[in-house]
């Protein structure tokens, strides 16, 4: 059967589907084709209308098809037929169609009801309007039949019909078929038609002939369907059907005439209706107007709005609506029109026209402007033209909105409304702004393409008078923006579309800007304290004032903190940050968090934005310093965090650092493309605030986090810690402003160490670039750097990045010993597995200080040793922080299959490994950490646990006490030699505290405002309020003791910081308390008084040089020394040596053997044998044979400072800045050996300005920065801004004094309307001048901060500078541990006086890396490294034999006392230091004036002083003064002392007889003081005098002795009282006895110098003539070996410690080395070996043992 008979049979359902989706096309066009049948008669024309019937009896679809194809068949199966032809066919066909229906419903039996009829018959009633005018079907109809299987794409037209039915239940069942909207079928026309007749019929007469402007429309016809169809009469009926019958029709049906009339017009023609039926109209009208919009308006003239809005104004029905309106309840639907109205006319010109209209409504005004305000903020994007209908009536919404005339009851809804409509407005235009600045952004990174409309838009409501409740919130709104830079899109300006909307996006701005100040201004004029403050409390107010205040825009910011400032009496940004923050905290955090997070979302989005991150940088830090910073922290505070509320400041703190971490990383990964639009030194300074913020923030983590773990409990997520990311941070080491270079590798370190503590592993993203900087420092490859990293600096980033491991990484290490045969011999690769990846283990009181080393695997093996590193790496317990920090990587190759295991490889003929040249590497960072920043936080546990109150000599240490231990010649291992010093610096420790009880101390009173635990530690947050005196203050080394007023506990402590600020002082003061002893410390909010102690600068450097000694270079010869013999040298060379530097063969020799020794190599000469002269020719020598440094050449550039290498450098050390001065003086100078040559080299002094003598002040480094700053006219201007504040703040006082003087007198002004207006222009002009003046007290105070740090920083530059280009670094022993240079590398380090150096002060320079270390040393009296080195092998010393400095009457003295004659004069020397006064009978070269009736005297701090040996030394001066007036003796005389006291007695007397200037032509010092000087006149004072004394304290000091006596070159005057010195000590017996020997011991006292020139008062033993001594010099000068056998028995002794100087029961030491402090009159008391004596006349009294000198032995 083919298929196209196959349609024509029943489905399934047994009916004929023709026209519906069941059937084919091809069937439906057939179907449609047959219709013209029905004109026929035939038997097949019947059997087709049988199944015709059969399909619409069938199915309902088909009935609705049916339908739609009679109308769409006429112009194509019926266009040949004329319209009379087609009309009666189809009036037939409907006749049919009635039949059909009416059969169907006999057949089944209806009547009247409809149950048992079926449905498509049912929808074939009202589908055909013939049909439903037939009664019967209308009686079915009423009968309301189901309509469940009706189609319901289309409604059927009948029901359009039935809409208007005068039965009720009728219209609402047509009202309940669904019925889709705006679908259109056959039919609907006639039915539209009929309902058109009905509503215009139903108008009545009355209503047509009103007088109206509207033409009533009119139906040509009524159609035949409502001639046998009921309606119902009442119009509003009618309409309430009509609105159904709109909902359905499509635009264009609403649109089309129908009969001469359309939808609009007949919804429109009765607008003027009054009866009840106008609501419905209404709502005809308001459906029109949502569809159609401006089409409504199609086709009509420009007045035809008006009257349409005329039409509605006047109805009496809507004017009783309006009039009834109550304002405090919602907007009524019958308003709703009007937005929609207005909506319409959007588009044309009498938009404004109309909208003006809202005055007409008389009564009803204040309920239409109301609805008028709140309809019209829906059109805001209209009211943003240049035709704006906001700007055209601003003035009245704004007088609705803030007049005072509209403050009645009944304007309030009105009022409030128009409110909202001006802050929608304004918020609009400020969207705007904002979406056009992105748009000129996308369009300048080619996003976007310009167009017309770039330009058009501004708002003029910003320059009226709005109130600031209104606009404050809008403006926080747009707090991040701020004017567009020209050079960031100059690229785009070109076009001018976009230069229009550039142009337009800053005036709106600048608009904004002035109208908020003037908003600002008039608020904080008139209104009092109070009221500003309670306006603050406001929702959300606070929230957008501290928005405001992070403003990029300087007049946003500074009306904020206007606004603040007269809340709260705040001045400053700072002070305001901190008044928001404790009086309003909640919504200012939130306005911060919300500033933050605005910035993250927008920076990255625009070209650029600088001064939004400044400004954010400079916001943040005044805010971290408000949380955070001193006593006045408010994270400090329970009561300001609360705690116990979840919800409180506390839970916010982890958003907090997230997203400042979060904006700080925004800040680093953009600002290198911002940098392209600003000038570089601009860019430098915000570049450098934002490193040095960054840094600020990590250094308060602990604070936030202990904050936060107040508030949770618990310990806070460790993620919430993260820094910054170092991915973003790194590429700024790349930076090559030196600057910002040290800056950023600041905060790579800063951020480095906050992972590590917080236990959160840095990405590998960040830790691969940095590790990449590491290898580009190492490669040194041609071409253009890869990084600007020094040698030292990648140092210490491996150290850095040490703690942050690999996972899986294969620790390499290498057999030392033969192992069985069944072991392999290749190396062993062990791998590490119980590694938890980000596994992080904290606790809240995580030290900064790991604990003191207890550990047995704290033995460090000697630096020779095989044994791999990793086994003291990771054999133990890592402890502290280092615990946190253990995060590796995941092996680079892995085998998921296989399990980690130790495997055996060999690697004997392997290529170098990667992975092992790293581990080296590393390896070497972290031992190179080590050396330099060792742990000290073992002597601070220590000393801070100390009871200051002990009254014993020894330290109060809790549990065992440590023995000191005999120093002994060699030492196993590191822990033997730490069990050895580390007891005896912690006694000098406790004798420098003991010695401090005594000093007068300023004692000042703290409040302590916080405390935190670390471990065993307390951190104390204390204030200082009191006035304190200038030069007072505290620094990070000073120990200090905190004491109750009421004497009854005290603490040591150690200063962590110290910071002055206007409200005070504020000091970190670090405790030591053992928690489960029950101690917590002093607590808070307790008085406390304070005073020093002690500084621990030279102890901690020399405790770091102990505890870092096993990672030093010549650690295994410190344990175990080992000296090489003296190198072969050609006499040649020593023949030129000692021709160039004009030196002596000894001489010459010793540098050369020097510059050819690897290690240590030790010159011993005696004094005046040319030790300086040696070292001298030394460093000349070593810098003509080093080699030139190395520039990097670059192709297409020129070689920058930068491009070269460093320049190899000698540090020169000594114990004293005396002996130090010295040298570097004769450096200075131009001496190379004995002359001078006149060879510039660069020498620079490192050390404080006032330990310096003024011989070096010139190549000081602080000097040569300072000249080199003046020299580039680097302005130092923070003085003058200091000052400039300073007057700013008075002038500010002033003005708030001024206005609060007006606002008193205005408050009391009644009835003066014009004194009343006066006072309010003076208040306002008051305001004006404090926004001004608090405007630039920030701006003045941002420029000092920026100004010092950029002194700072150019001084920083030019010190490194300087450093870097020194040929020479001189400095103290205890000056070259100076963090200044610890990046410098020297090749050859020099230590002068080595032999007077205690052994842990000769390391600090050790921890160096240098080849080679030369001391020197006058003599080897004492116990010191030089001595062990010395005594290892002592033919290895270069001895010096030959003195140039003394007569040989003074020579001859130490020559037989300490050098058993061996000590030789140079050539002519008693020539050379002749003298005029030599030949005088009083004076000559070399004199002892016993002063019989001196008597010693204590002193203030035990010191002691001999006023008539002053007395004497003072009268010798003066005569030898007068006698010799022709002669200059200005800075050639010298007058020491081994006691502070007397130097400072002999100061007195000599000022009181000169005057004040006397002290800058003599030398006044101690014998310390004057180590490594000389003078051509010494004046001696001996000090000790007493009956009965028997010892004589420090002048037994062989060392101080053999000093005193040598220095001098023509004249040595010795002051004492021989009796006491001959029955005191053996060495002064022979001193006295000597001189009288030779004559040239005289008893003298005052009057002495004052009597004529006479024969002296010698004793009885005649002088014999000196020789002195000649022949070639010894091989030897008090060697070790000689030394042995003739040293008399005398222990050796360790330095003294500082502490009651010179008493008659001063202590003596058990054992030590001498400490060189040129602040003090001594530093140790050290009696020597020397040669053998007799013994003492008289056996002394029997003295208490003691530790500080050793008990003398029974005769």
């Amino acid at each position: 059967m083919s298929t196209k008979s196959k349609a024509y049979l029943p489905a399934s359902d047994k009916c004929y589907h023709w026209f519906c989706s069941r059937a084919d096309p091809l069937t439906v066009e057939a179907a449609t084709f047959l219709l013209r049948l029905f004109a026929y008669d035939s038997p097949q024309v019947e059997k087709w209308k049988v199944k015709l019937r059969t399909c619409l009896a069938g199915c309902s679809e088909c009935v609705k098809v049916l339908g739609e194809v009679k109308v769409s068949s006429r112009p194509t199966y019926f266009g040949a037929f004329s319209d009379q032809v087609v009309k009666g066919f189809y009036s037939n066909f409907d006749e049919w169609e009635l039949s059909l229906v009416k059969g169907a419903l006999a057949s089944a039996g209806v009547q009247r009801h409809w149950e048992n009829c079926r449905l498509p018959v049912l929808y074939h009633m009202v589908s055909n309007l013939r049909i439903l005018r037939d009664p019967t079907v209308m009686s079915v109809i009423r009968s309301r039949p189901s309509t469940s299987s009706w189609p319901k794409d289309v409604p059927p037209p009948g029901l359009l019909i039935l809409l208007f039915d005068e039965s009720r239940e009728v219209r609402q069942w047509a009202r309940s078929v669904p019925m889709p909207e705006a679908r259109f079928a056959t039919g609907h026309e006639v039915a539209l038609q009929a309902i058109f007749s009905l509503l215009t019929k139903a108008r009545g007469e009355a209503s047509s002939s009103r007088s109206t402007a509207l033409p009533a429309p009119t139906v040509e016809s009524a159609p035949e369907v409502l001639r046998s169809i009921a309606v119902v009469s009442d119009p509003r009926e009618l309409w309430i059907g009509y609105s159904q019958v709109l909902r359905l029709l499509p635009n264009q049906v609403l649109l089309k005439a129908y009969g001469g009339v359309d939808c609009r017009r007949m919804v429109i023609g009765h607008l003027h209706d009054v009866g009840p039926q106008f609501m419905d109209v209404l709502r005809c009208l308001l459906f029109l107007l949502k569809r159609l919009g401006s089409q409504l308006w199609s086709g009509e003239g420009p007045e035809y709005p008006h009257v349409v809005f005329d039409a509605i104004k006047d109805n009496p029905s809507f004017t009783k609506l309006v009039e009834g309106i109550e304002p405090s309840k919602e907007k009524p639907w019958f308003l709703t029109w009007f937005g929609e109205y207005l909506t319409s006319l959007k588009d044309t010109h009498v938009f404004g026209d109309v909208l003006a209209k809202h005055e007409r409504f008389r009564e009803g005004r204040p309920t239409v402007m109301f609805m008028t305000a709140r309809l019209l903020a829906s059109l805001l994007r209209k009211a943003q033209t240049d035709e704006c209908v906001l700007d055209i009536h601003s003035d009245t919404f704004i007088a609705v909105a803030f007049g005072r005339q509209y403050a009645d009851e009944k304007w309030k809804s009105a009022r409030n409304a128009a409110r909202e409509l001006v802050v929608a407005s304004l918020k609009g235009d400020v969207q705007e702004i904002s979406a056009r600045g992105l748009t000129i952004v996308r369009i300048s990174c080619r996003r976007s393409e310009a167009n017309s409309r770039c330009a058009q838009f501004g708002n003029r409501l910003w320059r009226k008078d709005i109130r600031l409740p209104a606009i404050l919130g809008v403006v926080a709104q747009f707090s991040h923006l701020d004017v567009l830079n020209k050079l960031a899109y100059k690229r785009v300006l070109s076009k001018p579309d976009v230069l229009l909307a550039f142009e337009a996006v800053n005036r709106s701005l600048s608009d904004t800007r002035e109208g908020f100040v003037d908003a600002i201004s008039k608020f904080a004029n008139y209104n009092q304290q109070k009221f500003i403050r309670d306006f603050l409390q406001r929702q959300s107010v606070a929230k957008d004032v501290m928005t405001l205040m992070f403003s990029p825009m300087d007049d946003l910011q500074t009306a904020a903190k206007v606004l603040v400032g007269q809340a709260f009496d705040a001045d400053s940004r700072l002070d305001c940050f901190r008044v928001l923050l404790s009086n309003l905290t909640e919504p200012s955090f939130a306005g911060i968090l919300g500033f933050l997070e605005e910035f993250i979302r927008y920076a990255p989005l625009v070209t650029e934005a600088c001064s939004l991150s400044k400004s954010l940088v400079q916001c943040l830090t005044d805010v971290i310093e408000v949380l955070c910073s001193g006593l006045a922290g408010l994270l400090l505070s329970n009561k300001y965090l609360r705690p116990e509320d979840p919800q409180g400041l506390a839970a916010q703190l982890p958003r907090l650092w997230s997203l400042m971490t979060q904006s700080i990383t925004v800040i680093f990964k953009r600002t290198p493309l911002w940098a392209a639009y600003f000038d570089i030194p601009d860019m430098t300074v915000w570049m450098r605030d934002a490193l040095i913020f960054g840094r600020d923030m990590l250094a308060q983590w602990h604070v936030i986090e202990r904050a936060a773990v107040s508030a949770s409990g618990q310990e806070p997520p460790p993620r919430a810690g993260k820094p910054p990311k170092l991915s973003r941070l790194a590429r700024w080491l790349r930076l090559s402003d030196e600057e910002l270079l040290h800056q950023s590798f600041a905060l790579v370190q800063t951020s480095l160490e906050c992972f590590r503590t917080t236990g959160v592993p840095p990405s590998e993203a960040g830790l691969a670039k940095l590790n990449k900087h590491i290898e580009d420092g190492r490669k040194q490859t041609e071409g253009a750097p890869k990084t600007r990293l020094d040698a030292g600096r990648i140092s210490k980033l491996e150290a850095a990045l040490a703690s942050f491991g690999e996972d899986g990484e294969e620790d390499v290490s290498t057999e030392s010993k033969p192992v069985k045969q069944e072991t392999s011999t290749a190396p062993v690769i062990q791998t590490r597995t119980n590694r938890s990846e980000g596994c992080t283990i904290r606790s809240s009181g995580t030290s900064h200080f790991p604990k003191s080393r207890t550990r047995k695997s704290a033995e460090v093996l000697p630096a020779e040793s095989s044994s791999s590193d990793s086994d003291s790496e990771a054999g133990g317990p890592v402890r502290g922080l280092a615990a946190l920090g253990k995060f590796q990587k995941s092996p680079k190759i892995q085998k998921p299959a296989e399990r980690r295991q130790v495997k055996m490889m060999d690697v004997t003929n392997q290529v170098k490994n990667a992975t092992m040249e790293r581990l080296s590497r590393r390896d070497d960072a972290r031992r190179r950490a080590l050396r330099l920043k060792p742990d000290i936080s073992g002597l601070h546990r220590a000393l801070l646990s100390w009871d200051y109150d002990h009254a014993g000599s020894e330290p109060p240490n809790r549990g065992e006490e440590p023995r000191p231990l005999h120093v002994p010649d060699k030492f196993v291992d590191h822990r033997h030699y730490l069990n050895v010093f580390e007891p005896l610096l912690l006694m000098e420790c406790w004798a420098q505290i003991v010695q401090s009880k005594e000093e007068a101390t300023p004692i000042i009173e703290c409040k302590i405002a916080s405390k935190q635990f670390t471990d065993d530690f307390v951190d104390l947050e204390a204030s200082i309020s009191e006035a304190v005196q200038k030069d007072w203050r505290l620094n990070e080394t000073d120990v200090v003791l905190l004491r109750q007023p009421d004497g009854k506990k005290s603490y040591l402590a150690k200063t962590q910081s110290y910071r002055q600020t206007v409200a005070g002082i504020q000091v970190t003061l670090r405790c030591f308390v053992l928690v489960n002893a029950g101690d917590q410390g002093p607590q808070m909010n307790t008085t406390w008084n304070l005073k020093k102690v002690i500084s621990l600068s030279t102890l901690h450097r020399e405790y770091a040089a102990l505890m870092g000694l096993p990672y030093y270079d010549l650690f295994s010869t410190v344990m175990q020394p080992r000296l090489s013999g003296h190198p072969h040298l050609d006499g040649r060379e020593v023949q030129d040596t000692m021709t160039n530097y004009r030196v002596n063969e000894p001489q010459a020799r010793a540098i050369l053997n020097s510059l050819q020794t690897e290690g240590f190599a030790l010159i011993q000469g005696p004094p005046g044998t040319g030790k300086t002269s040696t070292i001298c020719g030394l460093v000349e020598a070593f810098l003509l044979k080093r080699r030139s440094p190395s520039t990097s050449i670059h192709v297409g550039r020129s070689s920058t400072q930068a491009d070269k290498g460093p320049v190899q450098k000698i540090l020169l050390c000594a114990p004293s800045n005396a002996a130090i001065d010295e040298v570097a003086s004769r450096l200075k100078e131009g001496y190379r050996g004995t002359h001078k040559r006149g060879t510039p080299i660069k020498v620079v002094r490192i050390g404080h300005d006032r330990s310096l003598d003024v011989s070096v002040m010139d190549i000081s480094l602080d000097y040569l920065v300072e000249q080199k700053i003046n020299s580039d006219n680097v302005k130092d201007s923070s003085k003058n801004t200091g000052s400039d504040i300073a007057t700013l703040r008075q002038e500010i006082d002033a003005v708030k004094r001024a206005k609060q003087e007006k606002l008193e007198e205005l408050a009391t002004t009644q009835n003066n309307t014009a004194r009343t207006a006066a006072l309010e222009e003076e208040i306002k002009k008051l305001n004006s001048r404090r926004m001004i003046l608090t405007q630039q007290f920030d701006r003045l105070k941002d420029k000092q901060k920026s100004d010092n740090r950029t002194l700072d920083a150019v001084r920083r530059r030019y010190r490194m500078e300087i450093l870097q280009e020194a040929d020479v670094i001189c400095a103290t022993l205890a000056g070259s541990g100076h963090e200044s240079i610890e990046q410098l590398e020297f090749e050859m380090i020099i230590i002068d006086e080595a032999a007077q150096a205690i052994e842990l002060s000769s390391l600090i320079p050790l921890k160096f890396r240098s080849s080679r270390c030369i001391m020197a040393c006058k003599f080897q009296y004492n116990q010191s490294l030089f001595v062990r080195l010395q005594k290892h092998r002592p033919d290895a010393v270069h001895l010096l034999s030959i003195q140039y400095r003394m007569h040989p009457e003074i020579s001859q003295l130490p020559s037989h006392l300490f050098y058993q004659k061996r000590l030789l004069d140079g050539p002519d020397m008693a020539r050379k230091t002749a003298k005029p006064w030599h030949s005088h009978p009083k004076f000559g070269p070399y004199r002892f004036f016993n002063v019989n009736r001196g008597q010693e005297q204590e002193t203030p701090g035990h010191s002691l002083k001999n006023p008539t040996e002053a007395q004497v030394a003072m009268s010798l001066y003066a005569r030898l003064r007068k006698e010799y007036a022709a002669m200059d003796l200005d800075f050639h005389v010298g007058v020491v002392s081994m006691y502070r006291g007397q130097v400072n007695e002999l100061q007195r007397t000599f000022e009181r007889r000169f005057g004040n200037d006397i002290r800058g032509k003599i030398h006044f010092n101690t014998v310390d003081g004057f180590q490594g000087q000389e003078k051509d006149i010494i004046i001696l004072s001996c000090v000790r005098a007493g009956p009965g004394l028997q010892t004589v304290g420090f002048l037994a000091d062989v060392r101080r002795m053999n000093v005193a006596l040598t220095r001098a070159k023509s004249s040595l005057f010795i002051l004492g009282n021989a009796p006491t010195l001959e029955r005191s000590n053996q060495d002064w017996r022979e001193i006295v006895g000597n001189a009288r020997s030779r004559g040239v011991l005289t008893d003298v006292d005052v009057s002495y110098f004052t009597e004529p020139p006479s024969q002296p008062r010698a004793q009885t033993q005649a002088a014999k003539p000196v020789k002195p001594p000649s022949g070639p010099p010894p091989d030897t000068l008090v060697t070790p070996q000689n030394l042995a056998e003739s040293v008399r028995a005398k222990p050796p002794s360790i330095r003294r410690l500082p502490g009651p100087e010179g008493r008659k029961d001063a202590p003596v030491p058990k054992a030590g080395q001498k400490r060189p402090n040129p602040s003090e009159d001594h530093s140790s008391v050290t009696p020597s070996v020397g040669k053998p004596k007799l013994p003492p006349p008289k056996r002394p009294k029997k003295e208490k043992a003691s530790i500080f000198i050793p008990k003398k032995n029974k005769p």
